[in-house]
């Protein structure tokens, strides 16, 4: 016994072996264990997933059956009162069963003395049969005794009878119609609910044979690699110095220098070399840095001088454009208040007093036009926006007279154009805020419903909602392109270059709504048109 230890004790080969067995058998007998164990669970987790997943899926797919159902009955309410003819409410229901596969039948029956053409009683029905849909007109059936007609009728309200769902249709006055009701198709739902269940039970195994294998073959190549680890530990101990120093000099000759190499404590020759290193390491790190940093700080600087340039030319050019456009605005107006003044000064036109009314109204207009250009860049510089924000905005305004002034002024700009006015407040409801800028934000949007729509269809609405008054201006037209929304509220920002005006006069009054404590926005859901919405604190 004493030499058997001896001998295993002075070969390194003995003792490695005993080491490999003595780590094999545990992990092999913990596989083993852990394979049936795992093999169990696997079983178990995959078959309640299965389960609640089937379960699911059955029912997402009974509720889509459902809404498909609800969704073609709701659909066709507006379209009964519209085909409230014999012939249309029977193709009505016929549409209704052809267009839906998970509907089985669907009954149209109206109240007595309703269709008067089609006698005292009358009652569409039409079911699906195989791959065809029979229609039939059902007089003397007696629908009104059965519960999915008594039930609706009721209560009033939609709701599900059996496999069908029964809702009560009324005409604009409130007056019971009749009943619509849309048989739910129960074959259909069964087959697809029987798809699912041989779905689930044909595959509600085969994934755990998948991971059985797989398990095992994770279980021996992990035995195969602790076995190796184990005889490579003391060569892979006693060389990690050279190899972590290989491997810092290869990234420092490829240029990295982030990672630095460790100092040691041991006083052999593989530590001296390390702690070399580190200090060589260090010294070049420092230098490097610093070349880097000098880098980023001019880099950072050249990106800037670009921004700022970028930024300089931007600014020119939009100066340039600016000051051209606005000289064009001006330009035209003036050419024409200076030509018809040359016309008038003229002695030797004779005019008459008709042409002469006609030519200073012309010449009226377009000094207002260049009034209220003049005055829209007084408002949007500094200044205006300084005066603005100091002026007295707790002024006592009454609301229609108000809107009546605003709409007079742009007749005086629009004589052809016709503006209604409705409102559901009194002579005397008032609100306290800023008159002037009230009156040039209101005015602004009248005037661009007449510039930009037929100028025929205009209406002014005057409504308190909630806290708040609205002046709703409409006009029916091109409206505003859906392109162009987004930028309208932008300050000299216009749909085209050539087209007149500043592009300041929704920004101004926007922004003169906001500091007036209310907003100004644009009703996307009205197509006909465009439809903007005013609106300041009571």
């Amino acid at each position: 016994m004493g030499k058997l230890t001896h001998r295993i004790r002075r070969s390194l080969a003995t003792k490695l072996s005993l080491g490999i067995v003595l780590m094999a058998v545990p992990v092999f007998v913990i596989s083993v264990g852990l394979l049936f164990v795992q093999s169990l669970y696997n079983l178990k987790e995959e078959t309640e997933g299965r389960a609640a997943s089937t379960l699911k899926t059955m029912e997402l797919r009974k509720a889509a059956f459902v809404s498909t159902v609800e969704t073609a009955t709701n659909s066709s309410d507006w379209l009964i009162k519209e085909c409230m003819q014999p012939e249309l409410l029977l193709e009505l229901t016929r549409r209704i069963v052809m267009l839906n596969a998970n509907v089985n039948g669907c009954s149209i029956t109206l109240e007595p003395d309703v269709l008067p053409q089609a006698g005292r009683y009358f009652s569409a029905y039409s079911v699906r049969a195989g791959d065809s849909v029979t229609t039939v007109r059902k007089g003397s059936y007696d629908s009104y005794a059965k519960i999915w007609y008594r039930t609706p009728k009721k209560t009033g309200q939609a709701c599900w009878v059996g496999t069908s769902y029964c809702k009560p249709f009324y005409d604009d006055n409130g007056k019971l119609l009749g009943v619509i009701a849309t048989e739910l198709s129960a074959k259909r739902l069964a087959e697809t609910v029987d798809e699912e269940k041989a779905y689930a039970d044909s595959k509600i195994k085969i994934g755990h044979y998948y991971r059985l294998a797989g398990l095992i073959l994770i279980l021996i190549l992990l035995g195969l690699l602790l076995i190796l680890l184990f005889t490579r530990k003391i060569v892979d101990y006693a060389i990690r110095p050279l190899r972590d120093l290989l491997e810092q000099t290869q990234r420092m000759a490829e240029g990295d220098y982030s990672q630095q190499i460790a100092y040691t404590v041991k006083g052999d020759v593989v530590s001296r070399l390390q702690d070399s290193f580190a200090r060589m390491q260090a010294s070049l790190n420092k230098h490097v840095s610093d070349i880097q940093n000098m880098n980023e700080e001019m880099s950072r600087r050249n990106d800037e001088l670009a921004q700022a340039r970028k930024l300089v030319e931007a600014s020119v050019n939009q100066k340039t454009a600016f000051v051209q456009d606005v000289s064009h605005q001006i330009r035209t107006p003036l050419n024409i208040i200076m030509g018809f003044s040359q016309v008038l000064c003229d002695s030797d036109n004779d005019l008459s007093a008709r042409e002469v009314k006609q030519l200073t109204t012309l010449m009226d207009r377009n000094t207002k036009l260049l009034n209220r250009m003049m005055m829209m860049l007084l408002d949007s510089s500094d200044l205006g926006l300084s005066e603005e924000m100091k002026s007295q905005k707790e002024e006592l305004v009454q609301v229609n007279r108000i809107a009546r002034e605003c709409i007079s002024n742009v007749y005086a700009q629009f004589p052809d154009s016709r503006i209604a006015y409705a409102t559901s407040l009194s002579d005397q409801f008032s609100l306290r805020t800023n008159k002037t800028y009230l009156i040039y934000s209101l005015r602004e949007l009248i005037y661009n419903a007449a510039k930009y729509s037929d100028g025929q269809h205009i209406i002014l609405r005057v409504v308190k909602f909630g806290k708040m008054v609205r002046f709703v201006v409409e006009d029916k037209g091109p409206g505003i392109d859906y392109a162009y929304r987004k930028q309208m509220f932008v300050p000299f920002t216009k749909v085209n270059s050539l087209s007149e005006g500043l592009g300041l006069g929704l920004p101004l009054t926007k922004r003169h709504a906001q500091n007036l404590g209310g907003d100004l926005m644009l009703d996307t859901s009205y197509i006909e048109g465009c439809r903007m919405i005013l609106e300041l604190p009571v």
